[in-house]
């Protein structure tokens, strides 16, 4: 069961390497209000903590094109 466990873990943190990798590739490309979001978004990422309010339209922008960038 504990190896179970940690294959899950491993999992999950190579997707949160991917995700954080892709976000590295995309950040000459993004506005400068959106470079400002991206410590927080990825603290979002790694943490699972809130993003502040000022933040969160350049989030979803950020989300969006990430989601252009994989496909």
């Amino acid at each position: 069961m504990i190896e179970d466990e940690s294959e899950s873990y491993d999992a999950e943190d190579k997707e949160t390497a991917r995700w954080l990798s892709i976000i590295d590739d995309i950040y000459p490309k993004l506005s400068k209000a959106e470079q400002k979001a991206v410590p927080y978004f990825k603290r979002y990422i790694v943490e699972d903590t809130e993003v502040p309010r000022q933040y969160r339209t350049q989030i979803w922008s950020i989300r969006q094109k990430l989601l252009n960038y994989i496909e």
